[in-house]
């Protein structure tokens, strides 16, 4: 059985709730050596939580692969607090530019902070239908709101969703995965954003 504890570093806490660490980490085989990318909001204290773990883990602070490099990592992990804006030009050709720098086989994952109601794990992964893989998608509800929301009548809960896109084991330039993202691109929106 694979366990996660809080790291003896600087940090005692975990960064994300832990049956939400435990499904990024085992759920997606990322192993002792893997190397990832940790990109978007609060992205320093997960990095260095998963350095401890000997994940080799780099942070893009950018927001979105600002110096790509091609097939180095084996998972790029997106932390997001904003809005889903889908069907973009711009916002699949910067999961373009992410899914360039995974190795074959490698796995996105985007992570957001979610209320019910508020988007859903399927908006998240909207974006997946114009790349090959295969997606998969989770909630993760904070158990305390969940409980204390059912109790004051309330029905809005906080929680993550999680959106993934693994890759086909061949591999793709970074120019492929350009094509594929304007080829299905809501018709309208301008690409020049990017």
């Amino acid at each position: 059985m694979n366990t996660i504890t809080a790291p003896t570093c600087e940090s005692a806490e975990l960064p994300l709730p832990r049956r939400l660490m435990r499904h990024l980490i085992v759920s997606h085989g990322v192993d002792i050596g893997s190397r990832m990318l940790v990109t978007g909001d609060f992205e320093e204290p997960l990095a260095e939580f998963l350095n401890y773990l000997h994940i080799q883990t780099d942070i893009d602070r950018s927001g979105f692969a600002a110096n790509a490099k091609e097939g180095v990592y084996d998972a790029v992990l997106v932390l997001r607090s904003g809005p889903v804006i889908r069907g973009d030009a711009a916002g699949g050709l910067r999961t373009a530019e992410l899914l360039s720098q995974l190795k074959p086989g490698g796995c996105l994952t985007i992570v957001q902070h979610a209320e019910v109601g508020r988007g859903t794990a399927e908006d998240l992964a909207d974006d997946f239908h114009m790349f090959p893989g295969t997606c998969r998608t989770s909630e993760f509800r904070d158990r305390r709101a969940l409980w204390g929301g059912f109790a004051m009548g309330s029905r809005s809960v906080h929680g993550y969703c999680v959106a993934t896109l693994h890759i086909p084991a061949e591999p793709m330039t970074a120019s492929t995965w350009r094509a594929h993202a304007l080829r299905h691109a809501t018709p309208g929106r301008s690409a020049a954003a990017a």
